[in-house]
């Protein structure tokens, strides 16, 4: 059973869909699954150096968890955008 992801307004107007389903166990393997299927976004989740950005924030169950965090298939992750400022 797959993950359900709840994308942010920056990724899912890039695609169109709201929530995707995905095959991963963490944050980490989220992130490079979306960005092999949707690779017009990849930008959005990884700098130049194909790291994952700082900015870039999973949850479940609202909760934020590391990247590396393994998570049950059928959970709910949730993507967002860490906002700074000045």
């Amino acid at each position: 059973m797959p993950v359900s992801v709840k994308l942010p307004s920056q990724i899912s107007s890039q695609i169109r869909e709201e929530q995707i389903e995905c095959n991963a166990n963490s944050g980490t393997e989220l992130a490079k699954e979306i960005a092999l299927r949707y690779p017009q976004i990849r930008s959005y989740l990884f700098n130049s150096r194909a790291e994952i950005r700082d900015s870039l924030i999973f949850c479940v169950d609202n909760e934020i968890i590391g990247r590396d965090d393994r998570f049950p298939q059928g959970t709910v992750v949730e993507i967002m955008f860490a906002i700074s400022g000045g």
